[in-house]
């Protein structure tokens, strides 16, 4: 029973992540969490599904990673952005 619900909710990752491709045809998806981290079942069916329903063009040179900076990943990407926003690299020198 479990492993069925697992697989149900791996398989609707799998639906948004080839919507995403099919949308915005990413380089790499980054799937952080703790569920992601502790089940590669889950990683594995998303990315199964995922293949089979986005467009295999886009779909053929993608990576599915597990975040590995799990709880300050958001922290760290948010402080990226504003330091890429505010400050440039002529300014520093």
């Amino acid at each position: 029973m479990a492993i069925r619900v697992v697989n149900h909710a791996a398989a609707y990752l799998g639906i948004a992540q080839a919507n995403l491709v099919n949308l915005l045809n990413p380089e790499a998806i980054i799937l952080g969490g703790s569920i992601p981290s502790m089940c590669s079942t889950y990683v594995q069916t998303a990315t199964k599904v995922m293949k089979q329903r986005s467009m295999m063009a886009l779909s053929a040179g993608i990576a599915v990673d597990t975040a590995v900076l799990s709880e300050i990943g958001g922290a760290l990407g948010a402080i990226n952005f504003a330091l890429d926003r505010h400050f440039s690299f002529t300014m520093i020198q």
